[in-house]
């Protein structure tokens, strides 16, 4: 029996794919650096299983990527150079020029 996606954790998925494309990692290579299988790596980016908080957070130390855009979508703290590249252009130009994205109700 196929398992298929989980509604709830699509989006996280896919916010993860996109983090890992935006630093140019294979999902061997990710998944390698988290310590699972590239299958269950494969799995969180399809929306199939939770993605694991403690390899998220791994995940995240190493990539400069903020959790609050993996599991919520919030792209406040994402460096430039990655929100560029995981973000539409609108919702890029909408904040304030700095080196990264100021947090929600911070001045730049």
């Amino acid at each position: 029996m196929k398992e298929e996606p989980k509604p709830h954790l699509v989006p996280i998925g896919d916010r993860l794919r996109k983090a890992r494309k935006a630093v140019d990692v294979s999902q061997t290579a990710a998944a390698k650096l988290v310590g699972v299988t590239p299958q269950a790596w494969s799995q969180w980016e399809l929306g199939k299983r939770p993605f694991d908080f403690e390899a998220a957070i791994i995940f995240c130390d190493r990539y400069n990527v903020t959790l609050d855009w993996l599991y919520r979508g919030q792209p406040a703290g994402l460096p430039l150079d990655i929100a560029a590249k995981v973000l539409p252009a609108a919702r890029i130009f909408a904040f304030p020029p700095s080196d990264r994205v100021p947090a929600t109700g911070t001045k730049a």
